[in-house]
């Protein structure tokens, strides 16, 4: 299990200008937005991250969602396409007692 779990590639000749994301709740889709609608491009936050600490080749970089995301719950699957890289799905499972902690408390 993984908190943080990305795609099985990553695109490297793309314009991060010219994506579009979209967020897709149950086959619902709750977001899509243009990568350039970010308060700071790509190409900022790279920037500004690399004056804070060392970047290497394939380090990765998360940026989040848009305004508005919502709330997932136990059983839901959310899908997260940007056309021209690629669709990761994820399904939430429910907590397992005994097995994880309550982050919660």
């Amino acid at each position: 299990p993984s908190c943080g779990p990305i795609g099985p590639y990553i695109a490297t000749v793309i314009d991060p200008a010219s994506l579009r994301v979209h967020a897709i709740l149950d086959g619902v889709t709750k977001q899509d937005y243009p990568v350039s609608d970010m308060i700071f491009s790509p190409q900022e936050i790279v920037w500004h991250i690399a004056h804070q600490a060392m970047l290497f080749a394939g380090d990765v970089i998360t940026c989040g969602t848009s305004v508005n995301a919502g709330i997932i719950g136990d059983g839901q699957t959310i899908a997260i396409d940007i056309p021209g890289i690629g669709c990761l799905s994820n399904r939430l499972l429910p907590k397992m007692v005994g097995h994880t902690k309550d982050l919660q408390k």
